[in-house]
């Protein structure tokens, strides 16, 4: 995730620039997490509009690569013209020559998600389950944040912290 990279290095700068090369160059593909809220109005992992995730893009194209058949155009679109997209407009999608049908399995299958935030109706690029890593990543700082409030001084030693895992 793209803030634990902010969480561990200093220069936030330098990642967004490096990771910017990564995406531009094909290497990395930046996804846009987000799973249901508590209350049930869709939603965010944390801050506004969730967080985002790093995929090596061949890692994708391997979670990709059993649906080739059904996702044709989809299949070319994603390392070609959609090598850089998070989000986007589904008549962009459609300007960019991937098939209605096509859009339809790719949510179905969870490739794209809805993406309500947009003005028009859009998506963003997703990966199937993420959702279940959206659901553990949630309970995982809930369980975190209990653990700390029982404490005397809201602290933890990194060793605790570690054997409990």
């Amino acid at each position: 995730m793209l803030s634990q990279l902010h969480s561990v290095f200093t220069t936030h700068t330098l990642i967004e620039r490096e990771v910017s090369s990564l995406i531009a160059s094909g290497t990395v593909r930046k996804l846009q997490l987000r799973g249901s809220a508590v209350e049930g109005r869709g939603g965010e992992v944390s801050g506004v509009g969730g967080d985002f995730g790093l995929i090596l893009s061949e890692t994708y194209s391997m979670i990709l690569q059993p649906y080739a058949a059904e996702l044709a155009s989809f299949v070319k679109w994603i390392p070609e013209a959609g090598r850089t997209v998070v989000s986007i407009s589904h008549a962009s999608v459609v300007a960019q020559g991937v098939q209605e049908e096509e859009i339809k399995k790719a949510v179905e299958t969870g490739f794209l998600t809805i993406d309500y935030s947009l003005r028009e109706a859009g998506y963003t690029i997703s990966v199937p389950g993420s959702g279940k890593f959206v659901k553990n990543l949630r309970g995982g700082r809930r369980e975190l944040s209990r653990a700390l409030k029982r404490q005397k001084y809201q602290e933890m030693l990194e060793k605790v912290l570690e054997f409990a895992a």
